[in-house]
């Protein structure tokens, strides 16, 4: 289940806190896709709280652009959590990081990332992305569909 936050710092604390509400998947995807934007403006965006993205650990924090097709979001992980290994079978990610460190498994090998670092895994490959640092881990990423 999905959760969307109020405010830009919104984060997991403020789910306990119940400034969340749940949300469906369906809700989420489709938010953004009545207005046609060329820029995004992720400091007006509702922070979304997933459990266990893609089968990962904890939770993660995001506000995500969907325009139906290709989707672009500002993702943080405390540590300890991650998003969980998954398969780009219609699409890539670019991945790049602002704070923070952790590791990425391109196809099950594991690379240190540092804030300042960008990664890429392409159409029909597998990655999984951990917070192996004791600090939050902030990152941008954009998944076109090809």
């Amino acid at each position: 289940m999905h959760y969307i936050c109020k405010g830009a710092g919104a984060g997991p604390d403020d789910k306990a806190a119940g400034a969340c509400v749940q949300a469906r998947e369906s809700d989420l995807q489709y938010r953004f896709t009545k207005d046609k934007v060329m820029t995004i403006d992720f400091n007006s965006m509702e922070v979304e709280i997933i459990p266990h993205f893609k089968g990962g650990e904890k939770e993660m924090a995001a506000q995500m652009f969907f325009d139906g097709k290709n989707r672009i979001l500002h993702g943080r992980l405390q540590p300890g959590a991650s998003i969980g290994e998954h398969t780009h079978e219609t699409n890539s990610e670019i991945l790049f990081v602002v704070n923070g460190e952790g590791t990425i498994y391109d196809d099950g090998v594991p690379t240190p990332l540092v804030a300042g670092q960008c990664t890429y895994c392409p159409k029909g490959h597998k990655h999984m992305l951990v917070n192996t640092g004791d600090k939050e881990l902030e990152f941008y990423a954009a998944v076109p569909e090809q």
